[in-house]
C-alpha cells in the first residue's frame, strides 16, 4: 500500500469521515427519512463532506483559508505522514475533501 492510500484511509475514507463525524456528534444532526432507523456510514460521511462544502460556499468560494482553518480545527491534518505546510496555490476546482487535502504542499523555506 502506498503512503497516499494510507493517508486517504486514515483521513478521508468513508470510514474515517464517519468516525470523525460521530465523534463530533454530527450523526445526531442528520435528518433521516422516518423509515430509516440509523444514520449509515456512507450517509454520515457524505453529510460531513457537505458540511465542509457548505463552509466553502459560505466563505464566498474564493478563499481556501476558511476551509483550511475549519479542517485544521477538525484535525484533518494531524497525521504523521503529513509533515507539510499549507501554501496558497492557484485555485483548482474544489469538489470535495480529498481535493482540499491535496492543497497542502511542502514548505520551500
Amino acid at each position: 500500500m502506498q503512503w497516499q492510500e494510507l493517508i486517504h484511509d486514515d483521513l478521508v475514507s468513508n470510514q474515517a469521515l464517519d468516525a470523525r463525524a460521530r465523534d463530533l456528534g454530527l450523526d445526531a444532526c442528520v435528518i433521516k427519512d422516518p423509515s430509516t432507523r440509523v444514520v449509515w456510514l456512507r450517509m454520515l460521511a457524505t453529510t460531513f463532506e457537505a458540511v465542509i462544502g457548505a463552509v466553502w460556499v459560505d466563505s464566498g468560494a474564493d478563499s481556501y483559508d476558511t476551509v483550511y482553518a475549519v479542517m485544521e480545527r477538525l484535525g484533518f491534518f494531524n497525521h504523521p505522514m503529513l509533515p507539510v505546510t499549507y501554501c496558497n496555490l492557484s485555485p483548482p476546482m474544489l469538489t470535495n475533501i480529498q481535493t482540499i487535502i491535496g492543497l497542502r504542499c511542502l514548505d520551500p523555506g
